[in-house]
């Protein structure tokens, strides 16, 4: 997977066409290095060639064949390794010397022999029939040629091998800083606003935008703060003249003279009742998100747990004849604040009850699994869409955009919360039909759920 994503990166595929196009570049330069010094030596033996032809030429006007034979003798025997070649061919055919077959025309060519290196050769016509050809032996440019290949091709090798090194380094740190950049993304989204991207103090391209993004975070992560701090402050500072303005309707509920006032002030205490509950939840999820609620652990069982919500939601689902089940499996314990738990479940059971209308069936059901526990709350009512899982969550999300049935929408946030703050993840799914709602607790040894 690694290797994978590796080679799959901008970084490695632009490291490989530069990779390629190096090599290329290197291989025509090689090509044109090799063919120019080639060319070079060749042309340095037609030097020779053509100087020691004009020598022997000179002696031949001045003095004759004769004269021509003796001095090709005399190079021959004064210079027996390595030499030039020579063959002198008179009208009739016969050749003395190094008897080097000639060409049918003067000038240029190039002998190949059979077992033995090519020789370049200069045919020239003499008086009387006679030719001369005056030869070099071209193996010193066939053994530089094959060493100046060969010389190339493994420089050519190495460079590709480290540009592909190159290419890998490069590819393997720009996958990490991705990573870094990923890994962060990802824990802030899931709400670990603290969250920031690490600096390698380079200052480079990465350092500048992990700079950036930090910045950004810093004054997301402070408006989210602000928020939070403006929620929790109006709830904490209305709860308390709310409290007050209830106490004087519950007086004034005594003292009114008629049924229709008396009823009248007990429907506002209900519609103030709601009021303080709202403010209660707002406070309860800001002080969970933000870490400051102080919670009291104690071991707590599930089965006594459930057993009392039962008790009190027995009624209620009697009388609207809904199916009410519950289900442990042997004695769970864990570890949390009694009272959040409490609320956790209550919440979602009010969701239920709160959200669907007619017989339904409504289970609450615990496991004790490998690596903790887990505790299914599911209904067969009209459930949420797949689209609106998440949304629900989140504080004062309703499905009703027109608001005109009971709730605040804080019901789910507020358990999800509660979730949260004791290890525990909450998921939403559809129990076609209805909604099925998941809390897993992991547990560690003695049953904690942390």
């Amino acid at each position: 997977m690694i290797q994978t994503s590796l080679f799959r990166t901008a970084g490695f595929h632009y490291a490989a066409w530069s990779a390629l196009v190096f090599g290329l570049s290197a291989m025509i330069l090689g090509v044109f290095v090799y063919y120019s010094v080639r060319e070079n030596m060749e042309q340095q033996l037609q030097d020779n060639i053509t100087a020691e032809t004009a020598q022997l030429l000179g002696d031949y006007g001045d003095q004759g064949i004769e004269e021509l034979r003796h001095d090709i003798r005399e190079r021959i025997e004064r210079n027996p390794t390595p030499r030039l070649f020579y063959t002198l061919e008179n009208a009739e055919g016969d050749t003395v010397f190094d008897r080097l077959p000639l060409a049918s025309k003067d000038g240029w060519s190039k002998l190949a022999l059979s077992g033995r290196s090519d020789r370049l050769m200069l045919t020239t016509t003499l008086d009387d029939g006679f030719r001369l050809g005056v030869a070099a032996d071209t193996r010193s440019i066939v053994q530089l040629g094959q060493g100046l290949r060969q010389t190339i091709l493994i420089a050519l090798a190495g460079m590709l091998l480290l540009s592909v090194l190159s290419g890998l380094l490069v590819s393997w740190r720009f996958l990490n800083r991705v990573d870094q950049f990923k890994r962060t993304a990802e824990k802030v989204g899931a709400g670990a606003l603290t969250e920031r991207i690490p600096l390698d103090e380079v200052g480079d391209d990465f350092d500048q935008l992990a700079l950036a993004i930090n910045r950004m975070l810093d004054r997301i992560e402070q408006l989210m703060n602000d928020v939070r701090y403006v929620s929790v402050g109006i709830a904490h500072d209305l709860r308390t003249p709310l409290g007050t303005l209830r106490q004087r309707l519950e007086r004034l509920a005594t003292l009114q003279a008629t049924d229709e006032a008396r009823e009248a002030s007990e429907e506002a205490l209900k519609v103030l009742d709601e009021t303080m509950k709202t403010f209660s939840a707002l406070l309860t999820i800001g002080e969970l998100d933000s870490g400051s609620a102080t919670l009291g652990f104690e071991s707590i069982d599930l089965s006594a747990l459930f057993e009392t919500l039962m008790d009190a939601y027995g009624p209620i689902a009697e009388e609207r004849q809904v199916r009410l089940d519950c289900e442990v499996q042997g004695q769970v314990r864990m570890t949390g604040d009694r009272q959040l738990i409490m609320q956790l479940f209550t919440n979602l059971l009010d969701n239920a009850f709160s959200h669907n209308d007619g017989r339904f069936s409504l289970s609450l059901q615990t496991y004790q699994t490998d690596t903790g526990i887990e505790v299914v709350v599911a209904d067969t009512g009209k459930g949420v869409p797949r689209s609106a899982f998440t949304e629900v969550l989140k504080p004062f999300h309703r499905l009703d955009a027109s608001r005109h049935t009971p709730g605040t929408g804080l019901g789910l946030s507020l358990a999800a919360s509660i979730a949260a703050r004791h290890g525990a993840r909450m998921v939403l799914e559809d129990n076609a039909p209805g909604l099925r709602v998941t809390v897993s607790f992991l547990t560690q040894l003695g049953g904690r759920a942390h």
